[in-house]
């Protein structure tokens, strides 16, 4: 089984995991890391390898970080020699989909499924249900 991490600013990679706790129940093999002030960078990347080894029982890892350029992800980049995909821009849906898939699919696919829930999750609501109540009437 795939195993995920998600890695974001502060205590938001917790609030996911609520979310999906509260969604989708517990889940197995799946952290979360919070990158705080005052942090070591090198303890975090030593942490952040430490549970990707953890997890990774041979169908690798996703590693979900918050954002493209900060630190989370400059710190992930560094340990691209491990047996793991990373995405970034993480959100609800993402995670969602890969629960439901990462039993099926490998490590390729799965990040590419992640892509394409989080880019069909972002969409202008209030034109969206324009859209539904105007295909009714």
């Amino acid at each position: 089984m795939i195993g995920i991490i998600i890695v974001a600013h502060g205590k938001y990679a917790e609030g996911l995991l609520d979310a999906v706790y509260l969604i989708a129940g517990q889940q197995e093999k799946i952290e979360t890391i919070g990158l705080f002030e005052g942090d070591n960078l090198d303890d975090l990347t030593q942490k952040i390898a430490e549970k990707i080894d953890k997890l990774d029982d041979g169908s690798g890892v996703i590693v979900f970080v918050d954002m493209f350029g900060a630190s989370p992800s400059n710190i992930v980049s560094k340990l691209m020699n491990k047996n793991f995909v990373s995405v970034t821009g993480v959100n609800l849906p993402m995670i969602l989909e890969i629960l439901m898939n990462r039993d099926s699919l490998n490590l390729d696919d799965i990040a590419k499924l992640a892509i394409e829930a989080g880019k069909e999750s972002i969409m202008n609501l209030t034109e969206r249900i324009k859209e539904i109540l105007n295909k009714k009437i």
